[in-house]
């Protein structure tokens, strides 16, 4: 597992370096969902034909 050290723009954006992305499957612009879990954060490319949550 790769650790990497970032750091949260004012605005809230975090930056994850190209190399990091592509080892990862992800490419520039790609949506993602974060999930907080024990030790870490996982990360998640967002399927554009989900549109969230059904009742």
């Amino acid at each position: 597992m790769e650790h990497l050290l970032t750091t949260v723009d004012p605005d809230g954006a975090i930056t994850i370096p190209p190399d990091l992305l592509r080892d990862c499957g992800l490419a520039e612009g790609d949506e993602v969902t974060l999930e907080l879990i024990d030790g870490g954060i996982r990360i998640d490319r967002r399927d554009p034909r989900d549109d969230g949550p059904h009742d």
